[in-house]
């Protein structure tokens, strides 16, 4: 868990609430694509779901980050180009993250598997 939060640590700059922040947003945006009793629901071409935004509010709830806290965050994601801002004034994930994030998702993924083989041969004993 520690090499984790430190590679989110690195990730972002040292700026944690930020990832919070980021993760809720995406977190809600994606909810409609996971069913709790049946899991992914993947999309469809033919039948696209779309994201579900979100505000500062909600997300100040959710994490308890003060509202004020919340704003400079997604000011600052919105410069970064990670989120886009509703005419509602809700946010949404964007793309950019896909390909911001790509090298950071596949050192976890290794890092993961590599955890997870350590514990099966500890359980092998």
């Amino acid at each position: 868990m520690t090499s984790r939060l430190r590679a989110m640590y690195q990730a972002y700059d040292g700026d944690l609430t930020l990832c919070l922040v980021l993760g809720e947003i995406a977190s809600r945006n994606t909810e409609r694509h996971f069913d709790e009793r049946r899991g992914y629901q993947p999309q469809y071409e033919h039948q696209p779901k779309p994201l579900l935004p979100c505000n500062a509010l909600s997300i100040s709830d959710v994490t308890g980050i003060p509202r004020e806290t919340v704003r400079r965050k997604l000011a600052k994601l919105l410069a970064l180009g990670w989120i886009e801002k509703t005419p509602e004034d809700m946010y949404v994930i964007t793309d950019k993250i896909g390909e911001v994030f790509a090298a950071f998702d596949d050192s976890q993924t290794y890092d993961l598997m590599h955890t997870a083989d350590l514990i099966g041969a500890v359980l092998r004993g």
